[in-house]
């Protein structure tokens, strides 16, 4: 089955942008392409149409491939851009990659041109995921923020290689302990209730085994309040050392 392939061609030769399109139809892929000769086009192409991969010709007649390297990046779009040249020095190719060209080829040797291609595909199919599960991580924890506001929960990280406790505001006010106050485990024990202390260390130190997924719920009343307080580990830390 063909692999649909939108390809933007910066190049001045219709014969070698015939002869790239050529290979990649020979290689399965089914290709759409486009070809540009200086910024102006650059510029009306990349706002046009969305685009999987930009060969680009190292030079051309008032244009040249660092010059597309910088409209690609001022238009932020992650677009791999391979660069070819007829012929191009290893100090120019060194340079090409850092500014931002993901690959380079000779034109009298486009052997790696399909690999390339399918490699830089795979690569930002692979950007796009880790983006989108940022994104999708970015909006969980403004929900969870919320529902902690709205719900006034206390939250705290536990860390058991030091006994250190982070608490959250919240956390804080539940035990009726000041924002400038150290918090250990000991601090978190001298809170509860005698007639919950060792159930509560219990339940804790079953969840901090690996094979238990560090999952720990429990209620306890405080000495102060003498209320049951529902509280949650919100991470635990684990160390091999």
């Amino acid at each position: 089955m063909s692999k649909p392939l939108r390809i933007l061609q910066i190049e001045d030769s219709e014969s070698d942008a015939e002869l790239i399109v050529r290979l990649l139809k020979q290689a399965g892929f089914e290709v759409t392409s486009q070809r540009v000769e200086d910024g102006e086009g650059l510029h009306r192409a990349l706002k046009g149409s969305t685009w999987d991969v930009i060969v680009a010709d190292y030079h051309l007649p008032g244009f040249d491939a660092p010059g597309a390297l910088r409209i690609l990046q001022e238009s932020d779009q992650d677009i791999p851009c391979i660069v070819v040249s007829g012929k191009m020095g290893e100090d120019v190719a060194v340079e090409m990659m850092k500014s931002g060209a993901h690959d380079y080829l000779t034109k009298n040797n486009l052997t790696r041109l399909v690999p390339a291609v399918e490699r830089e595909l795979a690569e930002a199919a692979a950007r796009r995921e880790s983006r989108q599960a940022q994104e999708e991580l970015r909006e969980s924890e403004e929900r969870l923020a919320l529902a902690v506001e709205a719900t006034q929960l206390g939250t705290f990280d536990f860390y058991p290689q030091t006994g250190k406790l982070i608490w959250s505001k919240f956390a804080r006010q539940h035990f009726g302990v000041s924002s400038e106050a150290e918090i250990t485990y000991d601090t978190f024990l001298r809170a509860l209730h005698p007639e919950n202390r060792d159930r509560v260390t219990q339940t804790l130190q079953t969840a901090l085994h690996y094979e238990n997924g560090g999952d720990y719920a429990d209620e306890y009343r405080a000495l102060e309040s003498q209320r049951s307080w529902p509280s949650s580990i919100s991470s635990a830390r684990y160390s091999s050392a």
